[in-house]
């Protein structure tokens, strides 16, 4: 019971997004572009030096 409770977080991710979709289309979008923004960032921290990743967040 308790595992069930405690999902991955890639489990949790298609629950919002499969809420988001019931929601409306532009609800789907907004979680579509929220997953696409964090590959992104994790893309420029692979990609790039911790520091300059940290300047970047700072804008």
């Amino acid at each position: 019971m308790t595992s069930t409770l405690l999902p991955s977080l890639p489990a949790v991710d298609d629950v919002l997004f499969n809420f988001a979709q019931s929601d409306g289309l532009s609800q789907a979008n907004q979680v579509n572009s929220a997953r696409n923004q964090r590959l992104t960032a994790t893309v420029v921290f692979l990609d790039a030096g911790v520091s300059d990743y940290q300047s970047l967040q700072a804008g």
